[in-house]
């Protein structure tokens, strides 16, 4: 029996999965790489939120805090996939995101968008043209200073996301991994372990030959960042207060059918030039 134990930075529960699956295993290590923690290393968890989950394949009997189920073989990953999102919360002092983050010169861009949006081939094509990676699937804003924090988990293309890529000229080495019916090619992006000044908040959507881009005003980024929030906060003063500080600081609204489009976006940003829409 395997023992897997996932350890998200700044989020709660702490997962720890217990299985004699060798593929569920295998993907596991490979998603979330590198949050999984030494099982050989004596710990203090008292402090920690956890949650128990334990998958016997040759049965397939699935287990979480104490209540047993029999699900079909390949269903374990989506399970857990599905009880890592619903029982997660976020500390305090972080405000987290749904959406992809990249960095340029100390900046980090939050893309946001819907799935389907091409967050994470769109992470993939960008790292590999020289951006920083952060994240492809969750945005942390530190909430005092509003510093962006990498969450480096290794970027997780969907099926098609490859292909894209390769069409884009973008060669992205990685390994394939299918498990029911979950199909992924992991990206093994490396990260800078620091903190990132915010340079701006983009609502993408992929197009069909479209390349367009329109600040949102005050109250639509709000809204935008109130309903992406990857966990829902309590609306005390001070979090509506962050919220309209982040939506004036810089919130657009991003089209694009060419991936080149959006590096050209991201980088005049940087150095100050203005985009034709």
């Amino acid at each position: 029996m395997h023992k897997i134990r996932i350890k998200r930075p700044y989020q709660k529960p702490v997962v720890v999965v217990n299985t004699d699956d060798e593929s569920l295993t295998r993907i596991l290590y490979a998603f979330y790489n590198p949050f999984i923690q030494n099982p050989m290393r004596l710990e203090t968890v008292s402090e920690d939120r956890t949650v128990e989950i334990t998958y016997e394949a040759k049965i397939g009997l699935f287990t979480c805090q104490g209540s047993t189920i029999k699900i079909p073989r390949g269903y374990a990953l989506q399970a857990i996939e599905n009880i890592l999102f619903e029982s997660t919360t976020v500390d305090e002092e972080i405000l987290a995101i749904h959406g992809a983050v990249v960095g340029l010169s100390g900046k980090a861009f939050i893309l946001t968008g819907t799935t389907g949006s091409g967050k994470s081939t769109l992470t993939a094509y960008l790292v590999k043209r020289g951006f920083d990676y952060l994240s492809d699937d969750l945005a942390l804003i530190r909430k005092k200073d509003k510093k962006i924090i990498p969450f480096p988990r290794p970027i997780q293309l969907r099926e098609g996301g490859a292909e894209v890529l390769t069409n884009c000229g973008i060669d992205v080495e990685g390994e394939f991994f299918e498990y029911g019916d979950i199909k992924r090619k992991v990206v093994y992006a490396s990260y800078k372990n620091s903190e990132y000044s915010l340079a701006g908040i983009f609502k993408i959507a992929r197009t069909k030959d479209i390349q367009a881009l329109s600040p949102l005003s005050s109250q639509e980024g709000f809204l935008m960042l109130l309903k992406n929030q990857y966990t829902v906060q309590k609306p005390d003063p001070s979090f509506v207060q962050l919220l309209i500080e982040l939506a004036k600081a810089g919130t657009h609204e991003l089209n694009y059918s060419r991936m080149d489009y959006v590096e050209e976006v991201l980088r005049g940003t940087v150095h100050g030039s203005k985009q034709s829409v």
